[in-house]
């Protein structure tokens, strides 16, 4: 197979997996409700860490998003949402 056709299989594939994570994070978005666990391995780098937390978050129909977490070992600050 030449070069060409190589690269230019790659793009398709690589149309194909950004058209399949966008439709996935959009089902996502739209989901409902969501329990989360944080911890130090699943930061990145994973960390080992005495710190910890849990919760849910909901995602209304409407775009809204509301939910509670408990976090303990530590006191956070801030935080935010990967979608």
């Amino acid at each position: 197979m030449s070069t060409f056709m190589k690269s230019r299989q790659a793009s398709k594939w690589s149309a194909i997996s950004l058209a399949m994570a966008i439709g996935l994070a959009s089902g996502v978005a739209a989901a409902g409700m969501m329990d989360v666990k944080l911890s130090g391995d699943q930061e990145v780098p994973a960390v080992k860490s005495a710190g910890a937390g849990s919760g849910s978050i909901t995602v209304g129909d409407d775009g809204s998003v509301s939910g509670s977490v408990t976090a303990t070992g530590f006191t956070p600050t801030a935080a935010h949402i990967h979608m």
